[in-house]
């Protein structure tokens, strides 16, 4: 079995949603501190041939952990849907019922779970899974009760997830290199291997020069769904 642990994304862009669809264990990792800076409630689309940030408000301190994270409101969800409409709607493909299906049901999870983040954004994947014809195999970090992973720390608890899970290959991203991945994997039993994502080149509406990493919205509607499907499904290219 192949395992995944990532930070949760908003809006993932391609390269991640290629993960969750090829993982057979996909581990939100949200037992760590929360980065302002990092896209784990926020990304880009493109505006006019710019990238615009968009974020999920939240309310949490910056040191708080992923899973203390708390979403501010529900009034968001419609404001996020008629930006990307606005964003979007001269594109070849927008479709509206995709941006109603992405958005289905969030207001009634944010309710049910007191406003949580993680909770929220794996609910996102999974209506991400239906829109994209993939059913993502989801397991949230802070869920899985074991005191060594809750003892280690860096790459080490990354590890210990894997061989909580029963894990034999772990999938890091190719900044696992210079975070001592492979140094702390070294006799565990677990094989490592980075993704090394080849990013498609699309042409996108008003961009000037292609823009990479925008959320998955840019190329669902500048290049359609099919032609999505196709590339998400793809094997992962994975190098030693």
């Amino acid at each position: 079995m192949n395992i995944i642990i990532s930070q949760p994304r908003y809006l993932p862009a391609l390269n991640y949603v290629n993960r969750l669809c090829c993982a057979d264990s996909f581990v939100v990792f949200d037992i760590v501190q929360r980065q302002p800076r990092e896209p784990h409630n926020r990304n880009r689309l493109l505006c006019n041939g710019d990238p615009k940030w968009i974020t999920i408000p939240i309310n949490a301190s910056n040191r708080a952990m992923i899973y203390e994270m708390k979403v501010a409101g529900s009034e968001w969800i419609q404001q996020h849907k008629e930006t990307i409409r606005n964003y979007y709607l001269h594109a070849p493909y927008y479709n509206k019922e995709y941006v109603e299906l992405y958005f289905r049901g969030i207001e009634d999870v944010l309710v049910a779970s007191d406003f949580d983040f993680t909770t929220c954004i794996v609910h996102t994947f999974m209506n991400l899974g239906e829109l994209l014809d993939f059913k993502p195999i989801l397991v949230k970090a802070s869920e899985i009760n074991d005191e060594v992973i809750d003892s280690s720390l860096g790459p080490d608890k990354l590890k210990a997830i894997c061989l909580k899970t029963g894990a034999g290959l772990y999938i890091s991203g190719p900044a696992g290199r210079d975070y001592g991945v492979a140094d702390a994997f070294h006799g565990s039993g677990v094989e490592v291997v980075f993704h090394a994502y080849d990013h498609p080149v699309y042409k996108q509406i008003d961009a000037p020069t292609f823009v990479p990493y925008m959320g998955f919205f840019d190329a669902l509607f500048n290049m359609g769904k099919d032609q999505l499907i196709n590339l998400i499904k793809k094997p992962m290219n994975l190098i030693n």
